[in-house]
């Protein structure tokens, strides 16, 4: 089963995660090849994505790393709220797991870019 977590953002804030897959001895599974795919959603049952972040290219493929980036700009275009994440991966050899899932709270920022007229 999934480990379930949940992540807080700032709104309109870059987020970078480093992702370690290992076995269930705590060995690092080789990701060469592999794609691992990080999906937000408003509800678990939505048919469309929020922001979806497929990676193919990674870190550290050996020792099973992998970094997901998630832009400012996309965070910036969720409303304040709670929605739903879970990271796929599909081996070289066509296992399909989902080793983490949970709450994505995208909180309020206090800076926000301000015009000013003279």
């Amino acid at each position: 089963f999934p480990v379930t977590i949940t992540i807080n953002v700032y709104r309109g804030d870059d987020k970078r995660y480093n992702l370690t897959f290992t076995d269930n001895d705590g060995n690092p599974v080789d990701i060469t090849g592999s794609t691992v795919t990080f999906t937000i959603k408003k509800q678990q049952e939505d048919e469309e994505n929020v922001v979806q972040v497929i990676q193919t290219t990674h870190s550290d493929p050996d020792l099973g790393q992998t970094t997901i980036d998630i832009s400012h700009e996309d965070p910036e275009d969720m409303a304040i709220g709670s929605y739903w994440f879970d990271v796929q991966i599909e081996l070289n050899t066509g296992i399909i797991k989902t080793p983490v899932k949970g709450k994505f709270l995208v909180k309020r920022d206090i800076t926000r870019n301000i015009v000013v007229s003279i």
